[in-house]
């Protein structure tokens, strides 16, 4: 995460339920170049969350953590 190009990407967490890591967090994440088009994006879904995509990778290892 040190060298993520552009600074300013952003990711979308949204709401699922699931048994492994790839349904709980995988297939519910979306990495966009800035947080106006995470924003924009996240407008189009139900539950969204827009997060920089740091906290969306510590929030995806804390998940991995658990299986």
């Amino acid at each position: 995460m040190l060298d993520l190009s552009p600074s300013i990407a952003s990711a979308i967490l949204t709401a699922a339920t699931g048994t492994d890591i790839r349904e709980v967090f995988c297939e519910r994440v979306s990495f966009h170049v800035t947080a106006d088009l995470a924003e924009a994006a996240a407008e189009r879904d139900s539950d969204p969350a827009a997060r920089s995509v740091g906290k969306a990778r510590a929030f995806g290892k804390r998940l991995a953590d658990l299986f």
